[in-house]
């Protein structure tokens, strides 16, 4: 970025964009100046750090979805309801959220709509955990190999081990994930949407027809009623009270075991002004970026 003491939308003359899903790593190319601005997945501490280093931090409400998703064939343990009760009741999500995020304020999550969000069927028992404990369970759980999700992944791991449930946690690199959920290989997954939802991607991701390879029904989920208002919610989007529904029945049933709303994190130098953070993580208001030196 050019400098400018007066920003406008023609403060840059290139930008050059860097992948790099290590958050040390890009965190000491901030440091170094090899970099002007760093964007999302960064544990608490580094946010910290920065801060403490004068760095520009900015975190904003984001669209995305973190959640435990859950294998429901019939095989797998995770296939009973009473089991996927304990594991949710026993995740003290706030504490989590806290933890990774360092914001007091807990964003609760949910896909398409907040009608719901504060219901019961999501939330942290620290009474019933004090008394029930499940008979036993070893149960696998994959993720993809970064820094954030095997932290999440050792956290819930410890969290659970209280109630007689232990976590197997599989790392893997991207694509061998994303391969072994298609095929149904474990019985829990963490992963994170990133966007709004329409109806048709509510669709894909829990009636019956879509398992994969033809949708995104990675939990096997099968379900005639909620197929039925999947249906129905296809042939009309704009139905409020049909989602409110459709939500409802997902809470119920605990389909997948929701954690929270991340929000977007950006980090930049001192004299980087003007950046903005996009609620669907995409890049179009760091366009607004601008230098003072």
């Amino acid at each position: 970025l050019e400098k400018s003491n007066k920003p406008s939308k023609n403060t840059w003359k290139n930008i050059v964009l860097r992948t790099n899903n290590d958050p040390l790593t890009r965190m000491l190319q901030l440091k170094t100046g090899e970099v002007d601005v760093v964007y999302n997945d960064f544990p608490a501490e580094y946010l910290t750090y920065a801060q403490a280093q004068g760095d520009n931090v900015i975190q904003a409400p984001s669209y995305s979805y973190t959640y435990l998703g859950v294998n429901h064939r019939p095989t797998r343990a995770t296939a009973d309801k009473t089991l996927r009760t304990i594991i949710n009741s026993s995740l003290n999500k706030k504490l989590l959220y806290q933890q990774f995020y360092n914001i007091n304020k807990y964003n609760e999550p949910s896909i398409v709509t907040k009608t719901i969000a504060n219901n019961d069927y999501y939330k942290f028992n620290s009474v019933a955990n004090k008394h029930t404990k499940s008979e036993g369970y070893n149960l696998t759980l994959a993720i993809s190999n970064n820094a954030q999700s095997r932290l999440i992944a050792q956290t819930i791991q410890k969290q659970l081990k209280s109630r007689n449930i232990n976590i197997n946690i599989t790392p893997m690199d991207w694509n061998t994930y994303y391969e072994r959920l298609q095929k149904g290989e474990f019985d829990l997954y963490l992963l994170t949407w990133t966007g709004p939802f329409m109806a048709d991607m509510y669709f894909r991701l829990f009636h019956s027809s879509q398992t994969p390879p033809n949708g995104l029904n990675r939990g096997f989920y099968r379900n005639q009623e909620l197929d039925l208002a999947l249906e129905q919610l296809m042939r009309a989007s704009n139905n409020a009270k049909l989602v409110a529904d459709i939500e409802k029945m997902k809470a119920e049933n605990l389909i997948d075991i929701p954690l929270w709303s991340a929000p977007h994190s950006l980090v930049s130098k001192s004299y980087i002004k003007g950046c903005g953070i996009s609620r669907d993580g995409g890049y179009r208001k760091l366009l607004s970026c601008y230098r003072i030196k």
